[in-house]
């Protein structure tokens, strides 16, 4: 499982923030979902610590484990929700992952973020 250190997006030591909207790709995976049963494992690469989710339908991602729509009421461990056309950060928790769909099929866009506190120093960021 990926570390917690410096992970993408972040803030600088003294707090300010850097920008979503740079990112440096690890790579990128397309996995087709159905609402009836948890898709194959999708591998999380070994030193990645952040991705970016986004599907066409809404579905439920189980990291570590088997995806499965809970029952009303039913906190589920290490699973998120990733709404339809919605983007979502994620820092895996696990090196794997299942997606199933919330009611129907459809497909999980992932991107795989490396992290990016080693690309800059801290004096960058105090002369702006």
């Amino acid at each position: 499982m990926p570390s917690t250190s410096q992970r993408y997006p972040l803030s600088t030591p003294d707090g300010v923030a850097i920008p979503l909207e740079i990112l440096r790709p690890h790579s990128y995976v397309k996995k087709s979902f159905t609402s009836g049963a948890a898709s194959a494992v999708v591998a999380v690469p070994g030193n990645v610590e952040i991705a970016i989710l986004s599907a066409d339908q809404d579905c439920l991602v189980c990291f570590g484990g088997t995806a499965a729509v809970p029952a009303d009421n039913t906190n589920v461990a290490s699973v998120i929700f990733v709404p339809q056309g919605v983007r979502v950060c994620v820092a895996p928790t696990a090196d794997n992952f299942t997606v199933i769909g919330e009611t129907a099929s459809g497909s999980l866009r992932i991107q795989f973020v490396d992290k990016w506190a080693g690309l800059a120093v801290q004096t960058q960021y105090q002369k702006r």
